[in-house]
């Protein structure tokens, strides 16, 4: 979390905040059913930013999810 802060300049509380969005307004089975779709067209149909959806995905991806997405533009969240 702290790389996050540290690459985009922003904070951990809103890193937290970021996290808890994006699992308030994004189901899990609104990605499963989507996973055919690529992470912007979810975004699009979800009318979410596409950080959201990346910070979703990473979500899922860490609570044990299959990877269903591998181009998922997530480089904000790079270290």
């Amino acid at each position: 979390m702290l790389e996050y802060a540290r690459a985009t300049g922003g904070d951990r509380t809103e890193y937290e905040a970021n996290i808890f969005a994006a699992a308030v307004l994004i189901s899990d089975s609104d990605v499963l059913e989507h996973a055919g779709d690529s992470p912007q067209t979810l975004a699009a149909y979800l009318g979410l930013p596409e950080e959201l959806v990346a910070i979703k995905l990473q979500s899922m991806a860490a609570r044990g999810y299959p990877a269903l997405w591998q181009s998922c533009r997530a480089d904000f969240l790079a270290g």
